[in-house]
């Protein structure tokens, strides 16, 4: 069994690579595709985000408990939106022919570090999580395993959430909360472009340039969950229901020196556009539902949880696995 670290490079590394930036002749038909892919990632960000923090106990106690992890995931977006995109680059996404990335989308990766602690007197609990890659350390380990590969993966992910307990019974265990939770996320993909890009009254060459795919997130979440903590296992179900802030696009950083350019690739829809490059970024708010659940395998005061998703109103998927010290 691969482990869960190099499985999820593996799976960062496809992601990656399906994003590299190509000439394109028609920056029109880009916009269009990226549109489409755009309100896709307006509900898979949010998604994205929700990864983390989804532990089995639906109410861990009052203080003195507290648990602290990690845990890795992914969460899928359209598969054939993303294709259609890039293909206009130029490139091909790996594994464009494959019936199974077709079914269930593009996988797009997660980690947190994450805590938890009881509360005191009212039964809550609160949890916190965090996850951070900055581009240049990405790309030293990108680098280790294609050379010179160019990309970088700016993520940046934090959350919280606070948790009430409405049932706490021992005697046949069941756990019920609600809780309200928050997550920021921020993305982006970065790589080296070198092409030229055709206009209607010319051509943009751009030469020691940058390609950046970009995204972030508000999410407000409500959620429910129920567990049956046995001694040896601990299933659980939950739902969520958010309202999220976003925002994705893309940019290119590298010389524009013709005025008219500019002001041509304003005209055609760009959100800007300068003698320092131009960028598409566009702002999506949404609602979004999701229904969560797996089951823990308790071995003493450590847990390992598996986690499985579903975004009920796009029909995305989402899994992960965490390990975490829970007194």
């Amino acid at each position: 069994m691969k482990k869960p670290g190099k499985t999820i490079f593996i799976i960062l590394a496809v992601f990656l690579l399906a994003a590299s930036p190509v000439f394109s002749q028609n920056i029109e038909d880009i916009k269009k595709a990226a549109d489409i892919v755009i309100d896709d990632l307006g509900a898979a960000i949010p998604f994205n985000s929700t990864l983390g923090l989804n532990w089995s106990d639906a109410y861990i106690g009052q203080i003195p408990q507290f648990g602290i992890g990690a845990s890795v995931g992914i969460t899928t977006i359209d598969f054939t939106a993303a294709s259609d995109l890039l293909s206009l680059f130029g490139t091909d996404i790996p594994f464009k022919d494959s019936d199974f990335f077709k079914g269930i989308g593009l996988p797009v990766p997660a980690y947190t570090a994450e805590a938890r602690i009881g509360g005191i007197i009212i039964p809550i609990d609160v949890g916190l999580k965090f996850g951070i890659l900055k581009p240049d350390f990405s790309k030293d380990l990108l680098d280790k395993f294609t050379s010179d590969s160019g990309f970088g993966l700016d993520y940046l992910l934090i959350g919280g959430d606070v948790r009430y307990a409405l049932i706490n019974k021992k005697v046949f265990p069941l756990r019920l909360s609600i809780g309200l939770g928050v997550n920021y996320l921020r993305g982006g993909i970065s790589s080296a472009f070198t092409q030229t890009i055709n206009l209607t009254g010319g051509s943009i060459p751009f030469t020691d340039s940058t390609m950046e795919v970009l995204w972030n997130t508000l999410n407000f979440e409500l959620k429910a969950q129920v567990s049956f903590p046995f001694a040896i296992i601990t299933p659980y179900l939950g739902a969520g229901a958010s309202y999220s802030i976003s925002e994705a696009g893309f940019k290119v950083t590298g010389d524009i020196t013709n005025a008219a350019h500019i002001n041509q690739l304003k005209t055609l829809g760009m959100t800007d556009a300068s003698a320092e490059g131009f960028e598409y970024i566009k702002e999506i708010n949404s609602f979004n539902v999701r229904a969560f659940g797996g089951f823990s395998i308790n071995l003493s005061v450590i847990r390992l949880d598996f986690t499985g998703m579903f975004n009920v109103l796009n029909g995305n998927f989402g899994a992960s696995f965490g390990i975490r010290f829970q007194n």
